[in-house]
């Protein structure tokens, strides 16, 4: 990941990619084994890294579970969980991104 465009950022949060974090992740991640890939800037999503789950992990119904991780250099974060099942999908995602306070939210 280290050669990744370090221009890159998220129209969101206007924060460029954080590259060594990603690198971190995943060298943690490479150890374990629950994961039986590790997809470095993929080309559907070069600003991520893509964990593939061990299908043996899971029921036959779920045909491929990944976490993709998207970490910006301002601390923000998006952490995505999908499943793909034989009848449908499973997401669950986790962010962290600036937000603004509106006064009816005080």
């Amino acid at each position: 990941m280290t050669g990744g465009n370090e221009d890159a950022s998220d129209s969101v949060t206007g924060a460029p990619i954080d590259f060594n974090r990603l690198d971190i992740i995943h060298e943690r991640f490479a150890t374990d084994e629950r994961f039986a890939q590790i997809e470095v800037q993929p080309e559907f999503a070069p600003e991520r890294l893509v964990c593939v789950y061990n299908p043996r992990l899971y029921l036959r119904s779920v045909q491929v579970a990944r976490l993709e991780i998207v970490w910006f250099e301002n601390g923000n974060f998006s952490i995505h969980y999908h499943e793909d099942h034989e009848d449908g999908t499973f997401d669950h995602r986790w962010d962290r991104h600036p937000s603004e306070i509106t006064p009816h939210c005080r």
